[in-house]
């Protein structure tokens, strides 16, 4: 008795051979949804970077504020 735990992957090879417009949309899809996601994540850290640079530049141990501020 052989088994058949290869020919779902050959199978599903072959759709991905037979139809290959559709798989380079799926990748450009995927690889656009990857570039967006990662465009987020700079911006997310330069926001928070930059949100202490001001506070970070600081040269000193205490600063007083006014209670109307």
């Amino acid at each position: 008795m052989t088994s058949n735990k290869k020919k779902p992957l050959f199978l599903s090879w072959l759709q991905l051979r037979k139809e290959r417009a559709r798989l380079l949309v799926a990748i450009a899809g995927i690889s656009f949804a990857d570039v967006l996601m990662f465009l987020q994540m700079g911006f997310r850290g330069a926001l928070f970077s930059s949100a202490v640079e001001f506070h970070n530049s600081l040269n000193g141990e205490i600063v007083m504020l006014s209670g109307r501020s």
